[in-house]
């Protein structure tokens, strides 16, 4: 390495300043290693371990990638390779964090240009002579994201919790057993799927993931929209791992349910040769179902519960393909009628609830996160942001959000109080009371049952309990979805609620 370290120095000399200002914090290169072929040909991959009193600083737990490029121009071709290196590395070095030299006056501003959520980048570019200016350069990136704000699905190393919930589905998908994921929106149920997808990678599981949610509403028929959308996932998975799409590629644009079928029938023996399985992940399911309710609006749209049937009969006469399905609600599993036919659907799927964190998950969440922003967060934050948003993935995450942006950049020890998570409750309340309004909405859509006893815990307290008891089947559903939490031999309204 020290022959590998000398011919990468006369390529690249500002690595020997950075070698001399990493020895005086304790760190040091533990791998070096000149890339010859590919789109990186002609850098230098380094492999960097921070003294220990660094990793704690800033949450680090493995080496941190340093890529070392010529260029005077550097362009986004380039940072993309970067980023792809550290994807093929992600397991070996810390998996969100690449440091980037190149003798270009405008890596920082092209760095800040085109960053990602996936990774923060940081130009290894130093004013200091000294070692506290690295400290600086780690402080004013690492410090500055906020790994709490995000309103997409998360995955890998922003994943936290549902193991018992990822361990069930794993084995269902793999025993080909169906399964039905339902939750409140937001309540993390896109996020499992994306989970299990990446968990699965080395299992032969190809993923699919068919979010549902802007096929036409009723009483417009989604059926030709939905087939469509199937073949066009389905091709577009397979061809993304190099694997056989001829049946389905023969087919129009807008196929027959019976031509579909004929073809995945095709398409599934073929895959059977190499063990190829897919996974079908229908997400938003209750866009399929009129007004959410399995019985309703019977004889509108009997193509659906056609298709439904179809993919039924796939996944249980095949070897090779389960099916997912994930969204609001259980109507899709629970009611013996769809579109004026029988459910296909009806106990078939394991029925699965996603509610809110448990306390131990929303900590680790909290704690891991934090510590990658360079941020203790204290017991008492933790368990007022618990307290707060109930343990409900969202909220729990934006309220944290929230206080981390009222949190101070440039402190050397940065630490989130319960003093200043009580101090952000009142601006945030209002910012997610929209959100709030809109969750409730959308349960009394899907919901009819539960949304008499949601008016009823709020407006008439002293009947709930007797609602509750004639109405079982909805008031289980509500404590499944973290709307009510059983207290004193009765029920309560949950955090969530309380937000109204």
């Amino acid at each position: 390495m020290a022959r590998e370290l000398e011919a990468i120095e006369m390529r690249f000399p500002a690595l020997k300043e950075h070698r001399r200002l990493l020895s005086l914090m304790g760190s040091q290169v533990i791998q070096a290693r000149q890339i010859k072929t590919g789109p990186l040909a002609g850098c230098a991959r380094l492999r960097i371990r921070f003294s220990e009193a660094i990793e704690s600083a800033f949450g680090l737990t493995r080496e941190v990638l340093a890529i070392y490029l010529p260029y005077d121009d550097f362009q986004s071709r380039s940072y993309e390779a970067a980023l792809r290196e550290l994807r093929s590395m992600s397991q070996a070095v810390t998996p969100d964090l690449i440091l980037i030299w190149a003798p270009d006056e405008r890596l920082s501003t092209k760095l800040a240009e085109w960053g990602t959520l996936q990774a923060i980048s940081i130009p290894f570019q130093l004013d200091s002579a000294d070692s506290f200016g690295l400290i600086e350069l780690l402080q004013g990136h690492i410090h500055l994201r906020n790994l709490f704000e995000t309103t997409a699905p998360v995955s890998g190393s922003t994943f936290f919790g549902r193991r018992t919930v990822l361990q069930g589905l794993r084995e269902d998908v793999l025993s080909q057993r169906a399964a039905g994921i339902f939750g409140l929106r937001k309540a993390g149920k896109t996020s499992i799927l994306f989970q299990l997808a990446e968990e699965l990678h080395h299992d032969s599981v190809v993923p699919v993931h068919v979010d549902l949610e802007a096929m036409p509403s009723p009483p417009v028929d989604p059926t030709d929209d939905l087939l469509a959308l199937l073949r066009f996932r389905i091709t577009e998975a397979l061809k993304a791992r190099g694997l056989r799409v001829k049946e389905l590629a023969e087919l129009s644009d807008f196929p027959s349910n019976m031509q579909f079928k004929i073809a995945m029938q095709k398409l599934l023996r073929q895959l059977s040769a190499s063990d190829t399985r897919i996974l079908l992940m229908l997400d938003e399911i209750e866009f399929l179902t009129p007004s959410g309710q399995a019985g309703a609006g019977a004889t509108e749209l009997p193509r659906v519960a056609q298709v439904l049937a179809t993919l039924r009969s796939l996944t249980q006469e095949s070897g090779n393909m389960s099916l997912l399905l994930a969204g609001l609600t259980s109507s899709i599993v629970e009611q013996g009628m769809l579109h004026g036919r029988p459910n296909p659907f009806f106990r078939w799927a394991r029925t699965i609830y996603v509610g809110p964190l448990e306390r131990e998950d929303a900590d680790d969440l909290a704690l891991s996160l934090g510590r990658r922003m360079g941020i203790f967060i204290a017991e008492g934050a933790r368990e007022a942001l618990y307290e707060a948003t109930g343990g409900h993935a969202y909220l729990y995450r934006n309220l944290a959000s929230a206080v981390v942006k009222s949190l101070p950049v440039h402190a050397t020890n940065r630490t989130m109080a319960r003093r200043d998570v009580l101090g952000a409750l009142g601006p945030w309340k209002t910012e997610v009371h929209g959100y709030i309004v809109e969750v409730i909405r959308h349960v009394e859509s899907y919901y009819p049952a539960e949304s008499v006893l949601l008016e009823s815990v709020r407006s008439m307290p002293e009947v709930f309990e007797e609602f509750a008891a004639e109405e079982v089947e909805a008031t289980r559903h509500l404590v499944e979805l973290g709307l009510l939490e059983p207290a004193d031999g009765g029920y309560r309204p949950a955090a969530l609620l309380e937000l109204r």
